[in-house]
């Protein structure tokens, strides 16, 4: 789980910063710019668009997340 950047107050687990296991998903681009850190880009997979910032949310909670086309 330590592939990403953590930061103070983030939560992880299933359904909470990813999809649970099995669930159909989709690939989501998302832009994550932190206060700490330069913006980065990811491949969130998700069941939906909402769930995919939900769980860049429950990642990052101190950062803004934008969809990128």
């Amino acid at each position: 789980m330590s592939d990403y950047i953590d930061t103070p107050g983030s939560s992880h687990g299933e359904g909470i910063s990813r999809p649970v296991k099995g669930a159909r998903t989709r690939l989501y681009m998302l832009k994550v710019t932190g206060p700490n850190f330069p913006s980065m880009r990811i491949q969130m997979r998700a069941e939906t668009f909402p769930r995919a910032l939900r769980y860049a949310r429950a990642r990052w909670p101190q950062c803004t997340i934008e969809k990128i086309k």
